[in-house]
């Protein structure tokens, strides 16, 4: 009888292991995400090199003239794209985001930040010579986006999982809905 319960709790150790490592490989992430695989090919900082930018299998490299930069391996990085969102003549990368922080280091003191649930964000970086610097990281997206567009405008079009679309446009510092 002993043995048997020994199997059971080594079997449930187990189990309880391998469901914690699906999950923080983002196993359970919903399945209406379509986690796409990209490839854009552009002198994004103007110093005449093609700066190659890659989405594949949730992450995002840039390949540099003399260097490759990696996003964080801990973010699943559904799409991206490099357009001017805040029309400067400069386009920014814009990615749609899993992670499971909601804001970064540093939580308002009235929030406790969760680092264990999964959320979705909308990050803008800009890339000036060899390095990537963020110019906006957005907290967690309620509700959650299943597919996304940016319009001609330079406006972000949302459409949650319900099937509402809403209308985003860059205002100085920060996304703000315009429908």
């Amino acid at each position: 009888m002993k043995k048997h319960i020994k199997i059971v709790f080594l079997i449930l150790i187990i189990s309880c292991i391998l469901l914690f490592y699906l999950y923080k490989q983002g196993f359970f992430l919903p399945s209406y995400i379509q986690w796409n695989t990209k490839t854009i090919q552009e002198d994004c900082n103007q110093d005449g090199y093609i700066e190659t930018i890659q989405l594949q299998n949730k992450h995002v490299t840039i390949e540099f003239e003399q260097s490759i930069y990696s996003f964080d391996s801990h973010w699943f990085i559904s799409d991206i794209a490099l357009e001017d969102m805040d029309q400067d003549g400069t386009k920014e990368l814009v990615m749609l985001v899993w992670n499971q922080m909601n804001y970064g280091d540093y939580s308002p003191f009235w929030e406790e930040n969760d680092t264990f649930s999964f959320s979705q964000h909308v990050y803008l970086f800009t890339i000036q010579e060899d390095s990537i610097h963020s110019k906006w990281m957005s907290s967690r997206l309620r509700p959650n986006i299943k597919e996304w567009k940016i319009n001609e405008d330079a406006s972000l079009s949302l459409l949650d999982p319900d099937g509402e679309w809403t209308q985003w446009i860059w205002n100085q510092f920060g996304f703000e809905r315009i429908n």
